[in-house]
């Protein structure tokens, strides 16, 4: 049986350009399993691929970040008494709060 291509674009701004080669009914396996997902959430397509692009952005946020822990960098006024706090200390204790 012929394969199809699938073009997927990605990104906050949609700019990356994925393909990949499925049969017919292994795309549809796929879409079976994405409708099945928006039953679950009870959210439309549209607002499913919101959220994933708010997603991919949050992630880049955090990942900029990650890239500054272990720089030596400090946060002056954190406890807003004007001392220096080492940004690592900054950054652990957001990641554990909830």
């Amino acid at each position: 049986m012929e394969r199809l291509t699938k073009i997927t674009t990605s990104g906050f701004d949609n700019k990356k350009v994925d393909t990949e080669d499925y049969s017919v009914y292994e795309l549809l396996q796929m879409v079976l399993g994405k409708l099945a997902a928006y039953e679950d959430t009870n959210l439309m397509p549209d607002e499913v691929e919101e959220l994933q692009g708010r997603i991919e952005h949050l992630q880049k946020f955090y990942d900029y970040f990650c890239e500054l822990y272990g720089t030596g960098l400090d946060v002056a006024n954190w406890h807003l008494n004007g001392d220096l706090e080492p940004f690592d200390n900054f950054f652990d204790s957001a990641e554990e709060s909830e």
